[in-house]
């Protein structure tokens, strides 16, 4: 079953979503859907009626048009499902809007003229809320019109509530609390309010507003007989009472804190207790015990009532179940993909009954599915819930000596003494995390000695509230010192807490770490009635985010099986996965897909850069010798240069790419007196040599900040010899399907030459013929080099020292295929097979023709070798190498 111990090592420190690296497995959450831009969203999300993915691909007919709708629901043109009710509702449910079209609903369905349903109230835009946010005092419409004296002037407001100027109903108490209740401020008027006298309750930094549930009453602990009202502000480490009126109890917790701009604890509600009517609130349902679910846990095949009358046959045997699911025998519906598969998910197990599944089935003898532990009882559990030094199976099989004593635990991590690993910063923590409490034991751990020492007093200015700080008054908290870590009082940081100090009630503490440790947590911390408002933070090494950032890759980060971001400081036990971005590969077959952050706060293993993919064709290759009309995707190295003008950008060059930041032209296309990069632009991707002209398929434009022209060249003075040059992009080429460098190989000096009859291939919008004209469409031909003696034959007057150097020729006689003109610049390119794959290296740029009269289908063109210019291309290649 396990494979090898480096499968169990990744599965044990990653989530299902990171155990894969192979294109075919998402990136996303075992609960989660992949958008086709990459986006994760949640698994229900997807074919909803509601766009959730940036690109919409979770509402269109490519995911959606197979979707099963069940008989209740609506199903959306493309596919998606919507309540039934929300048809010719008004409502926009459906993401095309299908719910609502005419041939539906009629002449006056959706926005355009049907009314809302009973209930709601129609925006002058035609959308719909509910009759309850009409004139409430907020903006609810996005235009504005359920909060305007045209649509609130006829409101009765009760006797209790507070009229706004234009008509809208508020409570009463809202009434001059400071705050704008009413859309127009008429709340707070002036002339109604007079001057704002700053309250005992509100100002203060850090305060927090009191919401006042129905039929409750809240109170200062410090002072019970002052009610506090809806909207009042409480200050800083201030705590309240919560009690309700006669014939109502308290659900929840009776006192809270504020502390820091927020509420310790949620707030409480208050039921009403009369005996006709159930204690539960509406979205919950009452067990014969009295105890309070929520009502879609009732009858779910899973028992939430202590009694576990939420799963009998008394309440769930009349329950209709969809026709996806599968019915228990006493009447709960659970998925009908858990029928017979090895796990109890009825309450009474009749979805493994040997009647439905045979003899093999469920916990008397099958085995559970992939990615589960079956416990000595039979029951299923996660495979990650297995030796995690927690009791997940009822007989507790999971964790024992027998079942965890092969387990390999991560560097960072500490295994407990039955085999068990949990992480590092358990050990001697003060908390059993593992099963049998090894993780605390006495000789790995020492003797606790527990402190209560009482320091000198500090002086009468401080605070009575640390005055006696460190006291064994009731309510108190003991000080937990985690390693690293200092830990002070608030009102006196110069004075540091020791680990088993009492700080009394309502005393906020702060903490901070040693220096070279990060704080993971909270930094502040207030004790309240004998416990931390928050959990202790941690004071940790952290490894630098710099070693996996990079543009050749993605990385996906991980810690305690769940996604963590990637960003800022690196917490110890986070595992990055790294994944070559789009156009690049592994270095090396062997090179690890994941970095672990140890506790020193050092990556694990060296960071690498993916390379390129150099040099391959996507598209279907050509092999005439005529110029013929190519697709972008067929030459994807071909880079555009272009000058700024007065009329636009002018197309001037060609190039190819040979690096995600560089660009290789030839000298003489941006060649002056004065060398300015910000004249030009450079695309890759076009297939139109007009620069505005629209493409099928995505371009990229860059702005030049470098240029770099080979040493020596002068121009035609010098025969255009050194005639090449290297453009520096502003930013990284993002690498497409038809957006690709082009491979370079260099070679020694007695080999640089290209041998006669290599065939290679260029392209261009060049003239391609003596008499033709410029081509708007990317056009390529396929060219042998010529013997340099049988080129001289051919050279013009005045050209011969122009074959000399760092020059070769190409060009075919008598046949249509060579540029003449327009083409500078443009590589010259040689395939070769590596590995099977037919793949292109760049030898030559276009420089000139040979004569002034005739054109290179004639005479043959002279081409730049890169080969004698390998110091500056591999100079620039290094210093701009994309990480």
């Amino acid at each position: 079953m396990k494979q090898s111990v480096i499968l169990i090592y990744f599965c044990y420190l990653l989530p299902p979503i990171l155990t894969g690296t192979s294109a075919e497995n998402s990136a996303c959450m075992s609960l989660e859907w992949q958008c086709k831009s990459g986006q994760c969203i949640p698994l229900d999300a997807k074919c909803d009626g509601v766009v959730n993915c940036g690109d919409g691909s979770d509402e269109s007919a490519e995911f959606c048009l197979e979707t099963f709708c069940p008989e209740y629901s609506f199903k959306c043109a493309y596919g998606a499902c919507i309540s039934g009710t929300s048809k010719c509702n008004g409502i926009k449910n459906c993401a095309d809007n299908s719910d609502e079209s005419v041939l539906l609903c009629g002449t006056g369905s959706g926005r355009f003229g049907k009314k809302c349903p009973e209930n709601y109230f129609q925006c002058d835009s035609g959308d719909c809320i509910s009759s309850d946010e009409h004139c409430d005092g907020r903006k609810n419409c996005a235009d504005g019109s359920d909060e305007t004296l045209k649509s609130c002037k006829t409101v009765d407001c009760p006797k209790f509530s507070f009229k706004c100027a234009y008509g809208a109903c508020i409570s009463g108490r809202f009434k001059c609390n400071g705050i704008n209740e009413c859309h127009d401020g008429s709340d707070e008027a002036k002339d109604l309010c007079g001057s704002k006298i700053g309250s005992p309750l509100s100002g203060e930094p850090g305060s927090c507003r009191v919401t006042l549930g129905s039929n409750m009453i809240i109170a200062l602990k410090m002072n019970q007989s002052l009610p506090i009202n809806e909207g009042d502000f409480v200050n800083d480490v201030s705590s309240i009472i919560y009690t309700c009126n006669r014939g109502y109890s308290l659900l929840g917790r009776k006192d809270n804190v504020c502390f820091r701009g927020s509420w310790a604890y949620p707030p409480p509600k208050c039921i009403k207790t009369s005996a006709e009517n159930s204690p539960c609130l509406s979205l919950e349902w009452q067990c014969k015990s009295g105890e309070c679910i929520p009502s879609d846990e009732k009858c779910d095949g899973v028992v939430n009532c202590g009694d576990g009358s939420d799963e009998s046959a008394e309440f769930c045997l009349e329950t209709t179940c969809p026709e996806y699911s599968f019915k228990c025998a006493y009447g709960a519906c659970i998925s009908g993909t858990s029928k017979c598969n090895g796990i109890k998910n009825c309450a009474d197990n009749s979805d493994e009954s040997v009647l439905l599944c045979g003899t093999g089935s469920g916990r008397f003898g099958k085995k559970c599915p992939e990615n589960y532990f079956q416990c000595d009882s039979g029951d299923c559990i996660w495979l990650n819930e297995h030796c995690d030094g927690r009791k997940n199976c009822a007989d507790g099989s999971d964790e024992t000596l027998k079942t965890c004593k092969t387990d390999d635990c991560p560097m960072f991590s500490f295994k407990c003494a039955y085999g068990a690993c949990v992480r590092g910063s358990a050990k001697c923590n003060g908390i059993n995390e593992c099963h049998d409490g090894s993780d605390e034991a006495k000789d790995i751990c020492g003797e606790r000695i527990e402190t209560n020492v009482n320091l000198p007093l500090p002086s009468d200015t401080t605070s009575s509230r640390l005055r006696s700080a460190r006291s064994t008054e009731v309510g108190s908290c003991r000080v937990v010192l985690g390693p690293n870590m200092i830990i002070t009082a608030e009102n006196d940081t110069s004075l540091d807490l020791k680990n088993g100090d009492l700080i009394n009630d309502l005393s906020p503490v702060k903490y901070k770490c040693k220096s070279g440790y990060t704080l993971f947590g909270p930094a502040d911390n207030l004790c309240f009635k004998g416990s931390w408002v928050y959990g202790p933070p941690e004071c940790l090494k952290t490894c630098p985010n710099t070693v996996i950032e990079g543009i050749t890759f993605h990385v996906t980060c991980a810690i305690n099986r769940t996604r963590v971001s990637c960003e800022g400081p690196i917490r110890p036990g986070t595992i990055a996965m790294v994944t070559c971005a789009r156009g690049y590969k592994k270095p090396d077959r062997s090179v690890r897909d994941t970095l672990i952050c140890d506790t020193s706060g050092e990556w694990d293993y060296h960071s690498y850069s993916c390379v390129p993919i150099c040099g391959q064709k996507t598209a279907e290759q050509y092999r005439a010798l005529r110029s013929i009309s190519v697709s972008i995707s067929q030459v994807p190295w071909y880079a555009t240069i272009y000058r700024r003008g007065d009329q636009g950008a002018e197309h001037i060059c060609g190039g190819t790419i040979i690096s995600a930041k560089l660009v290789i032209s030839a000298a003489h296309c941006v060649w002056s007196e004065s060398i300015d990069s910000t004249k030009y632009l450079v695309v890759v991707g076009k297939n139109n040599r007009d620069y505005i002209a629209m493409e099928k398929s995505e371009t990229q434009v860059f702005d030049v900040s470098e240029i770099h022209i080979a040493r020596g060249y002068l121009g035609e003075s010098t025969s255009y010899q050194n005639d090449i040059a290297v453009l520096v992009l502003n930013k990284f080429i993002r690498y497409q399907s038809h957006i690709k460098p082009a491979c370079l190989e260099w070679r020694n000096y007695a080999k640089r030459d290209l041998l006669p009859d290599t065939m290679g291939e260029i392209a261009g919008w060049g003239r391609f013929s003596v008499n033709g004209s410029f081509s708007d469409d990317l056009r390529a031909s396929s060219l042998p080099v010529i013997d340099r003696a049988e080129c001289l034959k051919k050279v013009g007057p005045g050209y011969e020292s122009v074959i000399a150097g760092d020059k070769f020729c190409v060009g075919s006689p008598n046949i249509d295929a060579a540029p003449c003109q327009g083409a500078s610049g443009g590589g010259f390119l040689v395939p070769k097979r590596i590995e099977g794959i037919p793949t292109y290296f760049l030898e030559g740029v276009i420089s000139t023709s040979l004569s002034k009269e005739k054109c290179g289908t004639e005479y043959y063109i002279a081409l730049t070798s890169i080969q004698y210019h390998e110091l500056m291309i591999k100079e620039l290649e290094a210093r701009f190498k994309p990480k």
